[in-house]
């Protein structure tokens, strides 16, 4: 997984997670440190699909 990460994460050939991986963050990041969801502005989840927007 850290491998998969780096590749996402590096400034030469930037690679986007795969549709699999992508759903599997936002479930991730759709939830607080408490558990509880955390959808809107601001949010985590919020936050993640605006990156993933601006890497295509």
């Amino acid at each position: 997984m850290q491998w998969s990460v780096a590749r996402w994460e590096a400034r030469r050939r930037r690679v986007l997670p795969g549709e699999r991986y992508q759903l599997v963050l936002v479930h991730v990041y759709a939830r607080d440190p408490d558990g509880q969801h955390s959808l809107g502005l601001g949010s985590d989840l919020a936050e993640l699909l605006d990156v993933l927007a601006h890497l295509g």
